[in-house]
């Protein structure tokens, strides 16, 4: 069954069900000028300012939010929302929130960490024995340093801190 779900000036049919969330599809019905430009990807005129021609991208994310960027004056997801009558949360599926996305956990081998500190031990003894003989201690030495006090801080952290 076609229905359509999209702006008032120019309409093009959709079929329920095809993937778009009832987020998107409530979302789209109340933007103008919308056309699709790709899988799940469309742009409209923003209706947070006077747009004549359509400079809001919209797109559904992996986890069913409705992603909407603003080209024309760079509008607020929340004036955009608040314009069409809506407010964020009716953007997003009952079941996700910025608050319950868990971030990847990143698993780490204690082999290869304990590699990375030796080899950053022996860097530094090499560069202790340079500043030792009067050499001055380069950028890309002091990047290296830093960067080896920062594995050093992930690998504590992995430990389980200090």
């Amino acid at each position: 069954m076609e229905r359509r779900a999209v702006g008032n000036d120019k309409e093009q049919p959709t079929k329920k069900g095809m993937g778009m969330s009832a987020q998107l599809e409530a979302f789209l019905g109340r933007l103008q000028k919308v056309r699709k430009t790709g899988k799940s990807n469309w742009m409209a005129c923003c209706p947070a300012h006077d747009d004549k021609t359509p400079s809001l991208t919209v797109s559904e994310g992996t986890d069913g939010r409705v992603l909407v960027h603003c080209f024309g004056q760079q509008c607020s997801v929340a004036d955009i929302a608040e314009a069409v009558g809506l407010e964020i949360s009716d953007l997003m599926p009952e079941n996700v929130g910025f608050h319950r996305i868990k971030p990847k956990e990143r698993v780490y081998n204690a082999m290869d960490v304990l590699c990375a500190i030796r080899s950053d031990l022996y860097h530094s003894l090499i560069v202790a024995k340079d500043l030792q003989a009067g050499k001055v201690l380069s950028g890309e030495e002091s990047l290296l340093f830093a960067q080896a006090i920062g594995r050093l801080e992930v690998a504590i952290n992995l430990a389980g801190g200090e």
